[in-house]
């Protein structure tokens, strides 16, 4: 499959496909959440190079840390699926 972006019939059929979609579910669910802690650690890092002495409140007000909680609670509205659960892929 060529990666292309863009959310499609190939993609949808290689989803379909998979031999675990329950797992391929909760990966993509789990590899989400660690692309906005890794998007938010970055911007940390990169502030405190310029501020090595910035507060907690300086790191939640002046990088994307302040986003976190939201990005958290987005991901979070998707249930991870079990074999209890698996047809179902809505938020709760």
């Amino acid at each position: 499959m060529i990666v292309d972006g863009i959310m499609g019939a190939n993609t949808l059929s290689e989803i379909n496909s998979h031999e675990n979609r329950i797992e391929l579910y909760n990966t993509y669910k789990i590899n989400r959440q660690n692309y906005y802690n890794n998007l938010a650690d970055n911007s940390v890092n990169k502030y405190l190079e310029g501020h090595p002495s910035a507060t907690e409140t300086e790191l939640l007000t002046k990088t994307l840390k302040k986003y976190i909680n939201g990005w958290t609670n987005r991901v979070n509205e998707f249930i991870n699926k079990t074999i209890d659960n698996y047809l179902n892929v809505n938020c709760n």
